[in-house]
């Protein structure tokens, strides 16, 4: 891989991200703000993660345990993000009925589900960029003609074990990352849609169960599947998860 590969990977995992965060939160402070709390939450989860992994020294080598560990770490996150921010909606209310005025605190009491939008979309940005940094330090570098590492007099002269079906790896990891960050920004819109319907509705947990249960299925697709049909699954049920946002009141 050259340098002009890695860039054009990583505008494949990131553009999509640039383009709503150049467009919707950009330009409103307040929504910046909630962007890097949404990173800030994911990154926790990531070292609560991480602590009970190392603590569990029987289950370290077990992936079905690391990835059910992490993506309830996850939702709980978003979960506790969404409760903060229901408590400074509270406060908001209050403020607007002193009649005190604050730049962009109405983008925060109205816009719903653009603030799912955003902190979601914090969320996902963080943690597409631990899925692709790494593969793109890996292949980073000078275009190199080489022979496969299957060959043992060449095999250890090579840090990174790469093999023939490996060369669509960057490309591969790149659209994982930017699906990653749509799925996340979608998970934030359902799972705070159904946390704001308790009380509402009867059904209301429904949305919040199938949040949590997409996030695991697409988890396992990713786990099991080597292939890059992979993505033409991934995108449908990107499309069908993210509809919630047009029809969600």
């Amino acid at each position: 891989m050259t340098a002009w590969l890695g860039f054009g990977c990583l505008l494949i995992s990131f553009s999509p991200t640039l383009v709503i965060f150049f467009r919707v939160i950009a330009s409103d402070p307040l929504r910046v703000i909630l962007f890097v709390l949404g990173a800030f939450f994911w990154l926790i989860s990531l070292l609560l993660s991480a602590l009970i992994w190392y603590i569990i020294v029987p289950l370290r080598n077990v992936l079905a345990f690391s990835v059910f560990v992490s993506i309830a770490f996850q939702e709980l996150a978003r979960l506790i993000h969404f409760i903060l921010l229901k408590k400074a909606q509270r406060g908001l209310s209050q403020v607007a009925a002193s009649g005190m005025h604050i730049s962009g605190v109405h983008t925060l009491h109205h816009a719903r589900h653009i603030l799912a939008i955003v902190c979601g979309l914090g969320m996902g940005f963080m943690a597409a960029l631990f899925l692709i940094v790494n593969v793109i330090a890996d292949f980073w570098g000078k275009g190199t003609v080489g022979l496969p590492t299957t060959v043992p007099q060449m095999s250890y002269q090579f840090s990174v074990k790469l093999y023939a079906e490996d060369q669509t790896l960057p490309l591969t990891s790149s659209v994982s990352a930017c699906l990653l960050t749509m799925f996340h920004v979608t998970w934030t819109i359902i799972l705070w849609d159904g946390c704001h319907k308790k009380g509402l509705k009867s059904n209301w947990w429904i949305e919040i169960v199938l949040a949590v249960a997409s996030h695991y299925v697409v988890s396992g697709l990713v786990s099991n599947n080597y292939f890059f049909n992979y993505f033409l699954i991934s995108l449908s049920y990107d499309l069908y998860f993210f509809s919630p946002y047009f029809w969600f009141s």
